[in-house]
């Protein structure tokens, strides 16, 4: 293989890697946290994609570039309203449910956000690839590579390290992280549960909406958008360690890179090849690659 083919699939690797990390570390902090799977995450990527290809569409040919931007910030504050509204309608009821309560729940609710895209913009795809047409390509040896994958990847990995810092630096990743090992004494030391529950699902919120809204560009608003990248967020959470931060870096690149090799070898069987390839891991590491 020649390099600058290597090369290509190594960006493509980093790219997705950068969209699964954003979901799957908002799926594992809600967790960690909460202790709420919340599925409907998928539905919130949906409907984030769908309002930054409306922007994109509609403003591109007066902002330029400068949509993009634009449609990104809309989609994640698209995303933080809806959970903002449904924080204490479904999910604050849900804490103290079972899990598969929970799932069955949050399933329901990733249908009904769904559906809620297709009465909105209908069952036809938009596409909104204006921004990595206006960008351009640069040229990585002998090809050219969209300059907006670039940048998500450069902007992708600044996100990923002030993430890192958010939890392990800040006041309040240690209070997420106490409520993460032992919510009984963060509970004995005052902290008010439901206002760090509140604000952990509207940051998990915030970072699916961030995904929804810079994956359209490269690919295409279509009905269950966001449930494909959720199954493969799922894959991330089981490689990675339900609830762990640094799973979601760890299995954020590994899928990654596996999809990658198996989309180039069997586009055919991309699913089936990587969920056995889970199931593998799960059989070894049944916590996960980052569980001790």
């Amino acid at each position: 293989m020649e390099p600058a083919v290597i090369v290509l699939h190594a960006l493509e690797t980093f790219f997705y890697a950068v969209v699964l990390l954003l979901i799957s570390f908002g799926l594992n902090l809600s967790y960690g946290v909460t202790k709420l799977l919340n599925i409907s995450h998928g539905g919130l990527i949906s409907i984030s994609g769908y309002v930054a290809a409306a922007i994109i569409v509609s403003y591109t040919s007066m902002l330029g570039i400068y949509a993009a931007l634009m449609a990104a910030a809309i989609a994640v504050l698209a995303a933080v309203l809806i959970s903002f509204v449904l924080e204490p309608l479904v999910f604050r009821p849900s804490y103290l449910l079972r899990e598969e309560h929970q799932l069955i729940i949050t399933f329901g609710l990733l249908l009904v956000l769904e559906d809620l895209t297709r009465i909105i913009w209908g069952s036809s795809p938009i596409p909104a690839r204006e921004p990595v047409i206006l960008i351009g390509n640069v040229k990585i040896l002998s090809i050219s590579y969209p300059f907006y994958n670039v940048a998500v990847i450069i902007a992708g990995s600044l996100i990923a390290l002030a993430l890192w810092f958010t939890i392990h630096s800040t006041r309040w990743g240690k209070i997420v992280r106490a409520f993460s090992s032992d919510p009984e004494t963060a509970n004995a030391i005052g902290v008010n549960t439901w206002k760090i529950f509140k604000q952990v699902i509207l940051f998990s919120a915030s970072l699916a909406g961030l995904a929804g809204g810079i994956i359209i560009p490269i690919t295409t608003a279509t009905p269950g958008i966001g449930f494909e990248m959720l199954l493969l967020a799922l894959l991330v959470i089981v490689i990675g360690g339900l609830g762990s931060i640094k799973g979601a870096f760890i299995g954020s690149i590994l899928t990654s890179a596996i999809r990658t090799v198996v989309v180039l070898l069997f586009p055919k069987t991309e699913i089936v090849i990587l969920y056995g390839i889970a199931a593998v891991i799960l059989i070894i590491k049944p916590k996960g690659l980052a569980s001790s």
